[in-house]
C-alpha cells in the first residue's frame, strides 16, 4: 500500500524576494518618470554673468514685444535675457553681464518703459521711451523678423575706444578693466575710472547710451585729468626732490634742478656752495598730463635758485637762469620726480 510522504515545506523567503523585486521596479520606474518630467521642463531665462552660455531663445509675437521685453530685461539687470532678443549675438560680451548692468542701474536706473504696441509685419524700427536716472529718453530700436519671433537687429552699442585707450593709464568701466579697443555696451550709464586716485577721466566721466544705434552721450568729454589728490601728491614729491637737491654743496647736480654745467666770468671752487630757492614758487603750479602718456604729469616752475660759495676771485654768487621742467609718473606706488633741462 502506497503511503504519501510529508507535504513539501513552504519557502517563506519567496514572497519577500518577490516583494523586494517589485519595490525595486517601482523605484526605478519612479526615477525614470522623474527624469522624463525633468527633461520636459522648459528652460528659464534668468540671467548669468558668464559669456560662455548661449542666451535662451525667447518668443516675441510682435515687433514691439521684443523691444518692451528687452528694455525690461535691462531694467531688471538680466543680461542673458536681454541678449536673447538679439538677432546677432555680439562677438565680445565682457561688459554685457549682470554685474555691469547692476552698476549701470545703480548710477541711473532704467524705469518707466513705454513702447507703443506695433504688430506691423513689415516694421523695421520701433519707437520707445524710458527714464534713466529720472531723465526721459526718447529713442528707437531696429527690429527684424526671425522665424516666428521678432528680434532686435543689435542688442548692444559697439564702442570704439582706440583714440582714448592708453597702455600706460588703465581704463575701467563700471568696475571692469578695458582690455580691447572695441567693446559692446547695453543702453545704460557707464562710469569711466582709473586705478589711481591721482588721475581721473574728468568731472564728466559717466557715458550714457540710449540705444544700440545712437552715439553715446558724454563720450567726447572724457579726458584724463589730474585730480586734487594727484596735484597734492605731485607737489609734495616735487618739494621733497628740491629740498634733497638743495642740500648739495656742488654746482653740478645731475638729476636735480640746481645743475650748473657752465659758469662764465669766474672760476668756482666745487664743493663750497650753499643753495637757496624761493619756496613760494610752488604755490600756483599748473600741472598737466602728457598728451601721449597721460600717466605722466609735468609742470613748469621757476625756483629763483642761488648758490653762494668760493670762487678763484673770492666769495661769489651763482644764479642759474635755467628753468628745468619736472615730471613724474602718477600711477606709480611711489612718485619720483624727473628733471628735464
Amino acid at each position: 500500500m502506497y503511503a504519501p510522504g510529508p507535504p513539501p515545506k513552504k519557502n517563506s523567503k519567496l514572497p519577500i524576494i518577490i516583494g523586494a523585486g517589485v519595490l525595486a521596479l517601482v523605484l526605478i520606474g519612479g526615477l525614470i518618470g522623474f527624469a522624463v518630467l525633468r527633461g520636459n521642463d522648459k528652460p528659464t531665462t534668468t540671467g548669468t554673468t558668464g559669456s560662455s552660455q548661449a542666451p535662451v531663445p525667447v518668443q516675441a509675437d510682435k515687433p514691439s514685444d521684443a523691444v518692451q521685453n528687452y528694455l525690461q530685461a535691462l531694467a531688471g539687470g538680466d543680461a542673458q535675457t536681454a541678449l536673447s532678443y538679439a538677432a546677432t549675438q555680439p562677438a565680445d560680451t565682457t561688459f554685457l553681464t549682470n554685474e555691469v548692468l547692476a552698476a549701470s542701474n545703480k548710477l541711473a536706473p532704467i524705469a518707466d518703459i513705454t513702447v507703443p504696441v506695433v504688430d506691423d509685419e513689415y516694421a523695421y524700427t520701433i519707437d520707445a521711451s524710458y527714464t534713466r536716472g529720472g531723465k526721459k529718453v526718447n529713442t528707437s530700436f531696429s527690429v527684424q523678423k526671425d522665424g516666428d519671433s521678432w528680434k532686435l537687429r543689435e542688442a548692444a552699442y559697439d564702442l570704439d575706444l582706440s583714440s582714448r585707450l592708453n597702455k600706460t593709464l588703465p581704463m575701467i568701466i563700471n568696475g571692469v578693466t578695458v582690455e580691447s579697443d572695441s567693446i559692446a555696451l547695453f543702453p545704460g550709464s557707464y562710469e569711466f575710472t582709473t586705478s589711481t586716485k591721482n588721475i581721473s577721466y574728468g568731472k564728466n566721466n559717466v557715458v550714457a547710451i540710449d540705444s544700440p544705434s545712437e552715439y553715446p552721450r558724454g563720450l567726447t568729454k572724457l579726458e584724463p585729468t589730474v585730480t586734487s589728490t594727484g596735484e597734492k601728491a605731485f607737489t609734495k614729491a616735487l618739494e621733497a626732490s628740491i629740498k634733497a637737491c638743495m642740500k648739495s654743496k656742488k654746482l653740478k647736480n645731475p638729476g636735480c634742478p640746481n645743475h650748473v654745467t657752465k659758469v662764465t666770468g669766474t672760476t668756482p671752487k666745487e664743493g663750497t656752495f650753499k643753495w637757496s630757492w624761493d619756496k613760494d614758487s610752488l604755490d600756483n603750479l599748473k600741472i598737466r598730463l602728457d598728451y601721449n602718456n597721460p600717466a605722466i604729469a609735468s609742470t613748469s616752475v621757476f625756483l629763483n635758485m642761488k648758490a653762494e660759495g668760493d670762487c678763484k676771485q673770492g666769495r661769489c654768487r651763482i644764479t642759474p637762469w635755467t628753468s628745468p621742467k619736472p615730471s613724474a609718473k602718477l600711477t606709480a606706488d611711489k612718485i619720483k620726480v624727473v628733471w628735464k633741462y
